[in-house]
């Protein structure tokens, strides 16, 4: 069991310890509010299930209606300091939207409950305790407990899951929507996002937070295993400050709007593709996933629509590699490194200006391999090869190994132990580096 107390301003979770203090840890609001503090958590780490072999309309209702579900986020933390890349979103000097990108943060879901239960201050479930199956609950509806056994023992927990995810924490900066508007950006720059880098549906996620009903940020992640690195592109790529513009643009074609001067000067300058769709069809902004949230989308909104018009003229301005001072990263990787010739390297990454790597020896065990450094967010590992690395045998298994690692989707780079090489290595793979300052 586990305690946790979710910040009512950004949504950042505070476990265990963390849950008794009294503002947030990440934006610093006061941990106030009724419905964030949450006892009993229980994490799910195994379940069974019985196959359905027919849906009916009724259970399509039923998980339409659906359970109350929140996410909350922790960004990955080094040396007791959180670690993520702020970013904003600017058109001539003026910011439109504030992000943080963060990788490898943990994402929790958590499940208070039926989104139709009768008292809408207890959460969870109950379950027995001695055959660890959910059993009848008097907060159910009606019809949701049908098939329920009625236990003796019962005790009543709030379940939640756990994974480590890149993530997008992304803020409107100098406009405030409402609840509605901020619901319509959020499945715009999801269609958006989605269109410009070929992704399906379900490999992105997009929640709000804190919650749905104060919906003050919205959160992205990749959703599907090992991620695609495309918000890492959209957030921190040094060689592409104009991902946001592509994605904006496409996300005002995906709600079927075109620009009549093709630049995309404002709402005014918007033409209607598809007059015939009215806030939202299924082949724009609305799909099954999102069915709770229909009537909150809305298409054809102004504000959203410059907003999205402006963003198609923006550029994006990363900030510093971690979240926290540079020298501090730089510092803590520097004294993990296994020889002066990785020191050598660090040293000349951080002397181009380029991207430090997140980790400094990461052990991969199922490969059997230890790379020097590794840049998590696209998987990519860095190998330093130095003089013992040229005896034949050595370096028959080494390319063996790293040939496993590039077959399972890992990009693999190797530099020599002479430095003059190493410029034209690090221009070669800008996409991971960034663009030398030099």
């Amino acid at each position: 069991m586990r305690r946790a107390r979710l910040c009512p301003a950004c949504g950042y979770g505070h476990f265990d310890a963390e849950a008794d203090h009294e503002r947030c840890v990440n934006c610093d609001a006061r941990l106030d509010g009724d419905l964030r503090s949450l006892l009993d958590l229980y994490r799910i780490d195994q379940v069974s299930t019985r196959r359905a072999d027919r849906i009916t309309s009724d259970e399509e209702e039923r998980q339409r209606q659906g359970y109350d579900i929140i996410t909350t986020l922790r960004f990955a933390e080094h040396g007791g300091k959180r670690r993520f890349t702020p970013v904003a979103f600017t058109e001539d000097g003026q910011r439109l939207l504030s992000a943080s990108y963060g990788p490898a943060a943990t994402v929790w879901r958590v499940n208070l409950g039926w989104r139709r239960r009768k008292n809408k201050s207890i959460f969870g479930f109950n379950i027995d305790v001695a055959s660890g199956e959910w059993s009848r609950d008097e907060q159910a509806p009606e019809d949701a407990m049908d098939d329920a056994p009625t236990a003796r023992t019962v005790q009543r927990i709030i379940p939640f899951v756990e994974d480590r995810r890149n993530v997008l924490v992304v803020r409107p900066a100098g406009v405030r929507l409402d609840e509605d508007q901020m619901t319509t950006l959020t499945y715009a720059l999801k269609r958006g996002i989605e269109g410009v880098f070929q992704l399906e549906e379900s490999e992105l996620a997009a929640e709000p937070l804190p919650d749905r009903d104060s919906r003050n940020a919205i959160l992205l992640y990749e959703a599907s295993e090992g991620g695609a690195g495309v918000l890492n592109r959209l957030a921190t790529d040094h060689t592409d400050p104009e991902a946001i513009r592509r994605v904006a643009t496409r996300a005002l074609e995906v709600c079927h709007w075109r620009s009549r001067s093709g630049l995309w000067a404002d709402a005014a300058d918007l033409e209607d593709t598809e007059p015939d769709c009215e806030a939202g069809c299924y082949r724009c902004l609305l799909s099954y996933s999102n069915q709770p949230d229909h009537e909150r989308i809305d298409r054809r909104d102004q504000d959203v629509l410059s907003l999205l018009c402006r963003l198609a003229r923006a550029d994006a301005d990363p900030g510093s590699a971690n979240g926290f001072e540079a020298e501090d990263a730089f510092a803590a990787l520097h004294r993990q490194c296994g020889s002066g010739l990785e020191r050598a390297w660090l040293e000349a990454v951080r002397a181009a200006g380029l991207r430090l790597p997140d980790r400094a020896q990461p052990m991969l065990a199922e490969f059997s391999t230890q790379p020097d450094f590794s840049y998590d967010a696209i998987k990519a590992l860095i190998y330093v090869d130095g003089p013992h690395h040229q005896n034949a045998a050595t370096k028959i298994v080494d390319d063996a190994k790293r040939q496993a690692l590039r077959d399972a989707g890992y990009k693999v780079i190797v530099f020599t132990e002479d430095p003059a090489g190493w410029p034209t290595t690090f221009t070669k793979f800008a996409f991971v580096f960034g663009k030398s300052k030099l």
